[in-house]
């Protein structure tokens, strides 16, 4: 194959440094498979037939980091970004499923691709040469394919975190597995408790998040179930209601396909908000579906996957918090917009009317239509809201403590009670949020309060 990829120059300066030594490198794996599809790479990595030492030796004019010397990964610095090279490797034997017993050196660029997982991932580069694609990786991408180099089920029993990398590259770049790797994924799929649940959790962030995500989770769900049993229920569970023309899993992988692919927070919520479904199904007497209190089923389930998954607190807590809401009512009201804003913040109430139309996106379009242009005028006045800076917690008022404190309303909770009730009458547009007229309305509830204390005969 004889397209041409732009490396950079500080690429370029790192193998013409390694070839002034006597060695050769290329730029490898993941970089070249996004160059051949138009992608700005992540990160541009180097292979090389230098050790690790020569490595250091050849760029010992430049600070170099050694953490990864060991499986034979020197970082250059150049320029503010880190450029792994990497010796020619070739692996021995795994016995837990996930890391090489030993990571052995090799002499040729052939033996260190044909190690790697992928055949997209088995590319190698360098201006001279051009591509080297000995496992036909090119072909493979313009069919819009992922293989294994080699024997699948060797590749994956190597090292199972693979099953999940498959599944990632296949929602990120809308491809098939090709049938032979696929099978192999269900064979070795119970080698997956072998993977730790941080590597799960960062590869499963990269698939939910991904532009193809709810069409490869479709296609591959047998992986998805097995690490999270909990969904398995939904696939097949019919709502028998009007509003749903879908499965509770194929609405779910719909409302996911209608979120924003830049937040992962949102991502978890769309693919999770009616997990609890099959748990609070009742069927009435017309034969109409029913799910009462299935948000916080729901919320409790995803509580769950999140702590097993080791998900941070702050995150765990807003995708809860979205799956315990997500049927908030469509009012398209300033001050209920407001007091959202007051309880659940900027962020979160962005995020639950996103999280609530995706949901609707999702349902037979006749019925959903009426709330849709509800919920798009609830956007537009949170968009306007948002703008002038309306007033919608405590740090927004006009007043503070010790301007009450100054009135000679004696420090503790009512100091706290009568800011409170200022934000209400706020929000509810009874007063405006100013200074002045914050002060004459809490001067009147003092007095009046003082006058019920101290009644005169």
């Amino acid at each position: 194959m004889n397209e041409q990829i732009t490396i950079p120059a500080d690429g370029i300066w790192i193998l013409n440094r390694l070839q002034e030594h006597g060695y050769v490198g290329y730029a490898v794996g993941g970089c070249v498979r996004d160059a051949l599809l138009h992608r700005t790479p992540h990160d541009w990595d180097f292979c090389t037939s230098a050790t690790p030492e020569q490595i250091q030796a050849c760029f010992s004019d430049v600070p170099c980091l050694t953490i990864g010397s060991q499986h034979g990964t020197i970082g250059v610095l150049r320029n503010h970004t880190v450029y792994e090279i990497t010796t020619f490797r070739k692996e021995t034997t795994y016995h837990d499923h996930r890391h090489p017993d030993a990571v052995q050196f090799a002499d040729s660029l052939q033996t260190d691709l044909q190690r790697r997982d992928f055949t997209i991932n088995a590319m190698a580069y360098h201006p001279e040469t051009g591509i080297i694609d000995p496992f036909h990786g090119a072909a493979d991408l313009q069919k819009r394919q992922l293989r294994c180099v080699g024997v699948p089920t060797e590749r994956f029993t190597e090292d199972a975190l693979r099953i999940l990398r498959a599944v990632r590259f296949a929602a990120v770049y809308g491809l098939t597995i090709q049938p032979e790797t696929a099978a192999a994924m269900e064979r070795t799929a119970p080698f997956l408790k072998w993977v730790s649940a941080e590597r799960i959790l960062s590869e499963c962030d990269r698939i939910v998040t991904a532009p193809y995500a709810a069409a490869t989770l479709a296609a591959y769900c047998s992986i998805w179930f097995r690490l999270f049993p909990e969904m398995q229920p939904l696939q097949g569970f019919q709502q028998y209601h009007p509003r749903h023309a879908y499965d509770v899993w194929e609405h779910s992988l719909l409302a996911l396909s209608h979120s924003d692919q830049q937040d992962t927070v949102l991502c978890w919520a769309a693919l999770l908000h009616d997990i609890g479904k099959p748990a609070c199904f009742h069927q009435d007497a017309a034969g109409i579906g029913h799910f009462y209190g299935h948000p916080a089923e729901s919320a409790a389930l995803a509580k769950q996957i999140c702590k097993r998954l080791k998900m941070d607190r702050k995150r765990t807590d807003a995708i809860v918090a979205l799956i315990t809401a997500h049927e908030v009512q469509l009012l398209p009201q300033r001050s209920y917009l407001l007091r959202m804003l007051r309880k659940y913040g900027a962020v979160q109430t962005k995020r639950l009317l996103a999280l609530r139309k995706a949901d609707l996106q999702a349902q037979v379009p006749a019925y959903a239509e009426q709330d849709l242009q509800k919920l798009e005028q609830m956007q537009q006045l949170l968009q306007e809201l948002l703008q002038e800076q309306a007033c919608f917690q405590l740090k927004d008022l006009a007043i503070r403590g010790n301007d009450l404190l100054a009135m000679g309303i004696p420090k503790g909770v009512l100091i706290g009670k009568l800011l409170q009730d200022a934000l209400e009458q706020v929000i509810r547009g009874k007063l405006p949020n100013e200074r002045e007229a914050l002060l004459q309305w809490v001067q009147e509830r003092w007095n009046r309060r003082k006058q019920h204390q101290n009644p005169t005969d």
